[in-house]
């Protein structure tokens, strides 16, 4: 199946049938591991999950764990970037899983993923009669589960008398744009550096802070400039978060001017401003400091004399 980058980057919210068997410690609030198959890899009812799919279906599983509760929102294009689990597989496992009754499907943005519902009868005005004098096929379609809510709302406004629209339910709104900002972070280290970055969770907090204070837009921007950073600091230390939230006085001067402002720099710029206000140190020439060190040698040799 083919999917676009909207589909890789809506979340799907899963609900993870028999959840008791890998959550089997009750009395545990906030749990840091699961209960997990020796044979998770060889376990025949998970047979029909590629390599790539399986570590997708351990992945919900953490997150599940994470929220201790059998629900969990998965962000595929989330999971590619701090788990390097690629986001195609992540849908496809999503969608085997839903198949098989592993998990429930309970929203989902995008039409890739199915929501599968018990077949509901139709009414009788949604059925298809053929036109007499000819020939066709019985009608087999079933409406889907949200227009038959839909239809029975209106037949009980008709038969109360009441003219009320009804008003389809909206979509369910899309990533925060802190976290959106944390995901174009790690994009823009993984084009620079070639794999995924390691982010904990304090610093990636500070960042979607710093989002909501500036702006998304202001905060990819920033990024972006400071990815293209060089100097040599900033090489060494991965251009990483803490420097980058500790440096946004340089990034957006980069950002502006494609300079930084050096120690050596600094330096040639206060030289030229002491020359400028005559508070420069006088320069001497090569003859008069060899004729200063003779003297001071002289005046070692002669006992300080």
């Amino acid at each position: 199946m083919t999917y676009t980058s909207d589909d890789l980057r809506e979340p799907v919210r899963v609900e993870i049938q028999n959840w008791s068997e890998y959550n089997p410690r009750k009395d545990i609030k906030r749990p840091y591991w699961f209960a997990l198959n020796n044979r998770i890899l060889e376990d025949d009812d998970f047979c029909y999950l590629g390599l790539e799919e399986k570590l997708a279906w351990i992945y919900i599983l953490c997150k599940a764990s994470q929220k201790n509760t059998a629900v969990a929102e998965i962000y595929p294009s989330r999971a590619e970037t701090v788990a390097g689990i690629p986001s195609i597989a992540v849908r496809s496992a999503l969608e085997k899983l839903s198949e098989r009754g592993a998990i429930k499907i309970l929203e989902s943005r995008t039409p890739s993923v199915q929501i599968r519902t018990a077949p509901v009868q139709a009414p009788i005005e949604a059925r298809t009669e053929p036109v007499r004098g000819s020939v066709s096929a019985p009608n087999k379609s079933v409406p889907t589960l949200h227009n038959t809510t839909i239809q029975n709302k209106q037949n009980k406004t008709e038969e109360a008398g009441t003219d009320v629209a009804v008003r389809p339910r909206p979509d369910k709104p899309t990533a925060p744009e802190g976290q959106k900002v944390v995901e174009v972070y790690c994009d823009a280290w993984k084009a620079r550096y070639g794999q995924n970055p390691i982010i904990l969770a304090k610093n990636a907090k500070q960042l979607k802070d710093f989002a909501k204070q500036v702006g998304a837009q202001k905060a990819e921007d920033m990024i972006a400039a400071y990815m293209r950073m060089p100097e040599p600091w900033f090489l060494t230390r991965r251009h990483d978060l803490t420097t980058f939230l500790g440096s946004l006085n340089a990034v957006t001067q980069f950002m502006h001017t494609g300079t930084v402002l050096t120690a050596k720099a600094m330096k040639v710029v206060q030289e030229k401003v002491d020359e400028a206000q005559g508070t420069a140190p006088k320069r001497r020439s090569i003859d008069e400091l060899l004729a200063e060190d003779e003297a001071k040698r002289q005046m070692l040799l002669g006992g300080g004399k």
